[in-house]
């Protein structure tokens, strides 16, 4: 695989750094020192921001490319790039993007959407995220718990909920919690399947946790985390709505 660097000019990195920070609940701030600890250290691959250029990158070349009003070329992040080793094996989307972060406990504020009905959505606004994780080797066998917790409240709502019933909150956390287990497990899963290696970091874990253990495996642990059994455990309590009026909806039969 070759990759051809090119020049483009762009005014808007920090901007969409910002935007990720805002819409997206933050950015991977990987610096290079990150890269080579992680390079180095057992029990944790390297990830890195990805940059392409979306446009034409000759016409992008120019310092006149921004001052249009649909420039010719723009840089854009909106992706993470995996490694083994110094050996790029792919990248990850912005939305897996954004479960990598929440596995690394670097989640500041986020928005999701749930599904409460076939064609119904809420939207919920996620603030005050905590992530543990607890990971040993049973038998030769790695066992790694990700526990998430969170608060969140009601943004926005499609679905005919009576929101002055507790029991909507409580139904509705339920629903969102079983989606960010989802969410989060196949971004985990990807990463084993399609790459074998340990970007999230869960062996410098079980290296803190089972220490005797993971020496026996840390030579091999990219093997091991591919095998691994994850387990995601996700708590998130709705605190209350940013909606202040009643929906329509459930006026419309």
């Amino acid at each position: 695989m070759t990759y051809q660097f090119q020049k483009s000019t762009s005014l808007k990195l920090h901007t969409q750094l910002d935007t990720m920070m805002k819409d997206w609940g933050g950015d991977p701030g990987v610096r290079m020192n990150d890269v080579i600890t992680a390079w180095t250290a057992p029990g944790r691959q390297p990830v890195m921001a990805a940059v392409r250029i979306k446009g034409d990158p000759e016409a992008g070349a120019s310092a006149e490319n921004m001052m249009k009003v649909t420039p010719d070329a723009l840089v854009v992040l909106d992706s993470l790039a995996i490694f083994k080793g110094d050996k790029l094996e792919g990248f990850l989307t912005l939305e897996d993007s954004r479960n990598y972060l929440w596995i690394q406990n670097k989640i500041n504020k986020t928005s999701i959407t749930v599904k409460c009905s076939e064609s119904r959505y809420m939207g919920l606004r996620v603030y005050d995220t905590r992530t543990k994780i607890k990971g040993k080797l049973e038998n030769g066998k790695a066992k790694i718990n990700v526990k998430i917790r969170a608060e969140a409240y009601i943004d926005g709502t499609h679905c005919n909920n009576q929101l002055d019933k507790a029991k909507t909150y409580k139904e509705s956390g339920e629903t969102a919690q079983k989606q960010i287990n989802e969410m989060v497990t196949k971004t985990i899963e990807k990463v084993q399947q399609e790459y074998g290696t340990d970007i999230f970091g869960f062996g410098e874990d079980v290296l803190r946790q089972d220490y005797q253990n993971f020496k026996k495996v840390q030579k091999n642990w990219d093997e091991k985390f591919a095998d691994a059994d994850i387990n995601v455990d996700t708590t998130l309590i709705i605190r209350r709505t940013g909606i202040r009026t009643k929906s329509f909806l459930k006026e419309v039969k």
